[in-house]
């Protein structure tokens, strides 16, 4: 995909997000993203991260996340499914049952739950976050969904004067 173009669209917006939000992965600034100092169980872990995107109801992000080594606490506020794309990671859960996630691996973490993350050198993630949904707005949600059908869609793109790309 080197070559194309790639829209660079502020995520956040006056308007509904109508267009997608594409970033090179190299493109994004990473900014310092301390980790809270009583986490902090040996070494002197540095993470950074850079939001690629919210979606439009401010309950999911997508985020790229570095951290130097280090063992800490990690506490996920959100549902979070995360990509290794460098380095390696080792996860404990507080059953003290222990995961290795290296580049290319998946893992994902429940809202609410603590885990310790070993990191022997630097490693790279792509992370997926989401605000767990409690079940009355899950069943709103289902019930949205059923009465979309009933709602008027957008005429296709071409009858909006786009054109379609070769």
């Amino acid at each position: 995909m080197q070559g194309m173009p790639i829209a660079t669209r502020h995520f956040m917006s006056d308007r509904p997000l109508e267009r997608g939000v594409f970033h090179e992965l190299h493109a994004l600034t990473l900014q310092p993203d301390p980790i809270r100092p009583e986490w902090v169980l040996d070494g002197q872990p540095e993470a950074r991260s850079a939001r690629h995107s919210t979606n439009t109801d401010g309950w999911a992000a997508t985020h790229l996340w570095e951290c130097s080594a280090g063992r800490f606490h990690w506490h996920y506020e959100w549902e979070e499914t995360v990509l290794i794309l460098d380095g390696e990671v080792r996860v404990t859960d507080a059953y003290g049952d222990t995961s290795v996630l290296g580049a290319g691996s998946v893992g994902y973490f429940p809202q609410g739950s603590w885990w310790v993350w070993e990191v022997p050198q630097q490693v790279l993630k792509l992370s997926f976050n989401r605000r767990a949904v409690q079940r009355p707005a899950r069943a709103l949600s289902r019930l949205l969904d059923a009465l979309r059908p009933l709602r008027k869609m957008p005429p296709p793109l071409a009858q909006r004067g786009h054109q379609e790309r070769p």
